[in-house]
Order: C-alpha cells, then structure tokens, then sequence
C-alpha cells in the first residue's frame, strides 16, 4: 500500500522528468510556491510523499564532495529533533550524476557509501537527484544559487518562506513556525538595503541624512539638525576600537574650543546586543567626553544611511554646514582646517580642496611605491621628502619613509632610518603623532635597530601621553621592543616588569579597558616565560586567567591556548578546554541578537578544535572543525570562509 501511494505521489506531485523536460527560465523566489521534487531514489528515512498543509518543510541542498554540507549536517540533524513533528529536513543530493552518460547511476551508490560512513550524524529523510538533475534546475538554478549547501524553508502553505545558508536556520525556524516570519517584509528590506548600497552614494555637497538613533546617552539630544548650524557628526561602529577612543579627546577639545560655533556629537552603532556595554563605557569615561552620544537604532539605520553611503567602514566623521550639506566627511584626524573653513561659510570648497589634496598624496605614493619596485630608490625618496614637508603633520608618511630607507637594503639605509627615528624624537610633536603604531613597526621591520633609541622614544611618549589608553599602548609597545630586542624570545622578563609597572599608574589604573590591555599582554609574556620551562608555574597562571574577572581578557585567551599548544611539554587539556569554551561562551553571547556570527566566534570554535586534535580526541576535532566551517558560512566573509574550509580539509586528509 505504501508503495502505491509513492507512485500515485511521483504523478500527482513529483512529476515525471519527461513532463518537464528542460526547466523553464522561472526565477524562484521568496513567496513563490515549492517546485516539486524530482527524484531519482529515497537513499534513507521515510520517503516525502507530499509538502502537506500546516506542517513546515526544510529542503537541504548538498553533495557528497561539499565538505561545508558535510560540516553543517550533525547542526541539522540537531534542529530535526528539536521540532520534530512540527519540521521536516529533508536532504537533496544534487550534481552527483555523470554528466557525459545520464544512463550511468553508479552516482547513486556513491551517495548511499557517503550516507553509511555519516551513520547518525544525518538522520533525516535523504534523497538523490534524477540524471538529468532537474530538481537541481528546479530549486538552485533557478532561484540563482550555484553553491551548497543552501537551505530551502517551505512554510504551512507550501510557500517558500525563506531562502539561504543552513547556519541562520535556527532563528528563521522559530519564526516560520510560530508564523511571525514576514517573507515579504524579510524579501523587501533585502531588496531596499541592496537598492541603497547600489544606487545611493553619498557625497560632498549632499543634503545630510536625518539623525536616526534609539537613545541618547549624554549630553543634550539633537533632535534634528538646524539650518544656520554647523554639526560634527562622528559615526564609530566598533565601540570598543582603540581609535574610537583616541579620537575622544579631540571631539572633546572641539567641543570645547567651538562650544557656540559647532555641535559636536558621537554616535556609537554598534547593534543592539552591545548597547548596555556603550552605556558603560561613556559612563565610565565621564567629562572626558563633553558632547552628546547617542546609539543607533536596532536597524543601524545611521551606520547605513552615512558610513554605507559614504563607503566608510570605520570611525568616520561629518561636517554638516548651515544649509545642511555635508562638506567634508572622513577619519576624524585627518580634516585639517576643513572645520574652522566650515565655520567661517567656506566648508563645501575646503572640503574639496582636502579631498584633491588627499587624492593626490594617494596618487604621489602610488608613484613612489612603483619607482620603488623598479629600484628607483633615490628618486623615490626625494618625492617622499617633497609631500612630507607639505604635509608635516601628515603622521604616515614617516611611516612610509622608514620602512622604504628599509626596502633599500643598504647600511647606509638603515642608518637613515634609524637617524629619522632620532629626529622624530627631538622635533615630531606627540599631539598628533601615533608612536606606538610606528614604534612597532620600526622594532619588526629593521634588521638592525637601535633599541636603546626605540626605548628612548617610547619613554618620551609615554611621558607626554594625553590619555591612559595612550599611555597604555605606549607601555605596549616599550614592553614588545624588550620581548624583541634579543634574537629569539627577547628580554621577557623586562617586558613583564614594565607592564605590571605600568598597570600602577594613576592614569590607567581607573580606566578598565587600559588595565586589560595591560594585563593580557602581562599574561602573555609572563606565560611565554614559564611554559616548556616550569609548565606546572604555567598552568597555574592560567588558572589565574580563568579565574579573573576583569572585563575585558577575552581576547587573550586564544592567544595563550596557541602558546600552550606550541610551547609546553605538558600542557593541561582539561584547562585549556575550559579557557576554550569560556571563550566561545562570550563571543557567542556577543553575537546571539544578530543575524550572522563573528568571526572572532568562528576562530574560538576552531581553536577548541586545536585542542582536541593536540590531545589526540580526533572525533571531537573534527566536530569543531566542522562547526568552524559552518559558522564562518554566516560571517559573509570570503577569506574567512576559505581560510575554515581549508583548515577542515587539511585535517581530514591528514587522518586518511
């Protein structure tokens, strides 16, 4: 009876392949109905015979040699037994087939091994595509998708629902089953997000976009911008970026210095799962930040309608005139004399004359770095004198002369570099000056450094910094010129003492995010210092980690895992495993009210996997590894996802 019902079904609803023939140019869309499926054979559970009414269908794309549909399957056997009864995951094998011999079905036997060797990890109803491989045609070709796996939702009505990569199925289910999901709603504001990013780009001389925030946090609230005003609107994404706030205090002093001339105000988008955390921290920085803040909506409607716009990425900042046109936008340190321009009714003309400026600098260096290449180094170095004595205060461009009198590769380059070090100590003002990128990049790249010199600057540095967080990666950086400063591990011990040192000063002992820094790298090199030489003195500083509960360490756990692992004779796993899943618990927290996952949870997910793998479990290795894949899937981030996929295949050809 069973077996009459599944012809009568392969007529009336998985019709015939001689009835279709080749697939119609019909996109597949969001609302529209589900194609029928087309198979060739059930390879394991109960056959599918219809998408019945009321119930909820997922169909899941892959084949055999898809190491991400391999990954992400023990997820999906997982959401198939938490709504069983309410959800049915079925899995579709596709492009398996021999495309020169359509009567060759060997391709089903391959799929049937590939299904023994998964054994429990697939446990849902799993079928193969006809030769022809038309419901491949019918469902990915159509609805534009070329790769796997990608997962299809059918919702009660038999109505796709929603359309995309298996890892954002957990939130979508919910909703599709409850039926709050809006397809249509989902399908527009992907529609109206793509429509904006390729038809609206905002430019100099634009009408400013409106202020679109969910609260205000300090300050008086801006309701509008005013004509008759001018407004210096600084937009960071990343809240807790080191250049967010470095760039406090010269808002700040804006602030100040134009109290009646220029509003000043500080927007923070960085999602709704991370608001409280902006709360805190504009409290915990009190009057050094002397202008309004206010967070972005839930929809990060500023971020979009400005920094998207805009092509910014990061920390980005806009000058907005009297008539509400935006004159200038960019990092907040690099607008030179556009602002004073703006308030004298020059703004839209000096916003230009930068940007030029600037276009032309990027050009000047692209010409530089080519004479470069062709080993033109003399002349290269005079066009590079030529633009730094133009644009002084233009903290790069030493940068850039340092490391190409490296890229000489003479002594006597080296010692120029060296002796434009010693200058920028005696003459580089420290206001606008970021030594502890330089510092750090002068250490690693010069052969021969003059370490007591690089100390010396850093001294200085340190000494006139204007804020703790300053001060902090200055104190950073004297402590990675000792580590560095000896062929090898370096003076360890030295760099030890002048973080705990550090973390005594006034300045940075009330400033909680300064102290982490400076207690996570302590941990680092103090570790460093023990590990394969006293490994129980280790371990036990890494309990110490564990248990610490300074807000703020979660970006050294991973780190120390990769010491432990490459440095120690005896390292503890179950210790290591606990930092690990501390780390993942965090992240995955810092992540679990937005639609994607972070790339910072993908990589602690994979260092477990290391952990697994040094200590021989390779079956839960591969678990995480696999997870790895699955989730940098959701991060939208091409070398990320190449980086995991590769990570994974690597480990399984090592276990062949």
């Amino acid at each position: 009876m069973k077996l009459m019902i599944y012809y009568i079904f392969l007529i009336s609803c998985f019709v015939p392949i001689w009835l279709y023939g080749q697939p119609k140019s019909k996109i597949l869309e969001v609302g529209d109905k589900a194609p029928p499926l087309v198979v060739q054979k059930w390879i394991k559970g109960e056959p599918v015979l219809e998408f019945k009414k009321g119930h909820v269908y997922v169909v899941e794309f892959g084949f055999v040699a898809c190491v991400p549909c391999r990954a992400i399957t023990p997820h999906l056997t997982e959401l198939s037994h938490k709504y069983a009864g309410e959800v049915t995951f079925i899995g579709m094998h596709v492009w398996e087939n021999n495309k020169e011999n359509l009567n060759d079905l060997s391709y089903v036997q391959k799929v049937k091994d590939y299904l023994v060797m998964m054994g429990d990890k697939i446990d849902f109803p799993t079928a193969v595509d006809v030769p022809q491989q038309t419901t491949a045609d019918l469902w990915m070709k159509a609805a534009g998708k070329r790769g796997a796996p990608i997962s299809f939702v059918i919702d009660q009505s038999g109505t796709i629902a929603w359309i995309g990569h298996p890892g954002q199925l957990d939130s979508v289910l919910e909703q599709v089953i409850v039926g709050t999901f809006d397809a249509k709603a989902y399908t527009l504001v992907k529609e109206e997000k793509k429509q904006l990013e390729m038809k609206y780009r905002l430019k100099l001389g634009d009408p400013a976009p409106a202020l679109s925030v969910s609260k205000w946090i300090k300050g008086k609230p801006v309701i509008a911008l005013k004509e008759g005003e001018v407004y210096l609107i600084v937009i960071t994404p990343e809240m807790m970026e080191l250049n967010a706030r470095k760039n406090i205090p010269l808002l700040t002093k804006i602030a100040r210095k134009f109290r009646d001339q220029v509003t000043v105000i500080g927007v923070y988008s960085e999602g709704t799962s991370q608001e409280q955390e902006v709360v805190d921290f504009v409290e915990e920085l009190g009057d050094q930040i002397d202008y309004p803040v206010a967070i972005d909506d839930p929809d990060r409607t500023m971020y979009q309608s400005w920094n998207r716009a805009a092509k910014k990425g990061g920390i980005t900042g806009y000058i907005v005139d009297r008539e509400g046109q935006i004159v200038w936008f960019g990092y907040p340190q690099h607008m030179g004399e556009v602002l004073k321009e703006t308030i004298r009714g020059n703004g839209l003309g000096a916003g230009k004359k930068r940007n030029e400026i600037f276009r032309r600098r990027q050009d000047v260096l692209k010409e530089i770095s080519g004479m470069f290449v062709e080993g033109n180094h003399e002349t290269a170095l005079y066009r590079l004198d030529s633009l730094i004595e133009r644009n002084p205060e233009d903290q790069i461009l030493y940068n850039y002369k340092y490391n190409y009198l490296l890229q000489t590769r003479t002594k006597e380059g080296e010692e120029k570099a060296n002796d434009l070090l010693e200058w920028m100590l005696n003459y580089m003002s420290n206001s606008y000056f970021y030594w502890e990128w330089f510092l750090s990049d002068a250490i690693r790249s010069h052969p021969n450094p003059n370490f007591d010199l690089a100390i010396a600057v850093a001294d200085r540095a340190i000494k006139e910094a204007e804020t703790g967080l300053i001060m902090t990666d200055l104190i950073r950086a004297k402590a990675a010129i000792y580590a560095d400063s000896v062929k090898g591990m370096g003076d360890l011990e030295k760099a030890v003492n002048v973080l705990k040192e550090g973390e005594k000063n006034p300045k940075i002992a009330k400033d909680a995010k300064a102290v982490s820094l400076l207690r996570g790298d302590f941990y680092q090199y103090k570790f460093r210092v023990l590990a394969g030489k006293n490994d129980k003195e280790a371990n036990g500083l890494l309990q110490k980690v564990l248990n610490d509960e300074l807000d703020g360490l979660k970006w050294v756990w991973g780190t120390l895992i990769w010491y432990a692992l490459e440095l120690q004779k005896t390292p503890d796993y179950n210790l290591l495993l606990q930092l690990a899943d501390r780390n993942i618990e965090v992240f995955t927290s810092a992540t679990k009210q937005e639609p994607n996952y972070s790339i910072n949870n993908v990589k602690a997910i994979a260092i477990k996997a290391d952990i697994y793998a040094a200590k021989g479990d390779r079956k839960k290795a591969l678990e995480c590894y696999e997870r790895a894949v699955v989730y940098s899937k959701t991060t939208d981030d091409a070398m990320t996802i190449d980086y995991y996929e590769e990570l994974l295949s690597n480990f399984i050809n090592k276990e062949k």
